[in-house]
């Protein structure tokens, strides 16, 4: 279940039994602040949603834990990990983990799209949190379990390594995109690396 508080009035989506969600009134154990709510979102944006067909259970949660004065946003969508880092303005240390329904926050960033410019302050307590911009105040319920060792899908190194340019490679993976969507052709890339 998903409350979303708009300047007051309250809409509800993806209803459930209501008599399971926490009330209202109970409080919030800990919090975090963010001077942009921009930040925060551009994390939750770079990291791969589950897929509903594929995933269950806590393999739906985007699993965010504190890393010295950061926020680790980190996801897994099959062999797929995405982890990101953003910084915290100030509030308390984050105790544990949180795992948040990627369905959550899917709805978190629509209803938060807009007001990227604004303080974001996250509340949490053992089975909920609240995420609070502007006037907006979005609600909602965590994944209880443990959360895999995503790190696991990666080797701890690599043999080889190249830098490049984030646009220009973003526009080759876009061409090759198109290449493969138009035709049976299976597209390559191809780079220049020189040691």
């Amino acid at each position: 279940l998903l409350i979303l508080k708009f300047d007051g009035k309250t809409a509800k989506c993806s209803a459930s039994n209501m008599d399971d969600f926490p009330t209202a009134a109970e409080s919030f154990d800990c919090s975090v602040y963010f001077s942009s709510a921009g930040d925060f979102l551009d994390a939750v944006r770079r990291v791969p949603f589950a897929n509903p067909d594929k995933a269950r259970g806590i393999l739906t949660a985007v699993h965010m834990y504190q890393q010295g004065e950061k926020l680790v946003v980190a996801a897994v969508e099959g062999n797929i990990m995405g982890e990101t880092l953003v910084t915290m303005t100030s509030g308390e240390k984050l105790e544990g983990v949180l795992n948040v329904p990627d369905t959550s926050l899917k709805a978190i960033l629509g209803a938060l799209g807009k007001l990227e410019d604004s303080d974001l302050k996250i509340e949490y307590g053992p089975a909920q949190a609240r995420f609070t911009a502007s006037s907006v105040t979005i609600t909602t319920r965590m994944l209880v379990g443990k959360y895999p060792n995503y790190r696991n899908i990666m080797p701890p190194s690599f043999l080889n390594e190249f830098t490049a340019d984030v646009k220009e490679f973003q526009a080759l993976v876009d061409q090759a995109a198109i290449s493969a969507q138009k035709t049976d052709y299976k597209p390559s890339i191809d780079l220049d690396i020189s040691p």
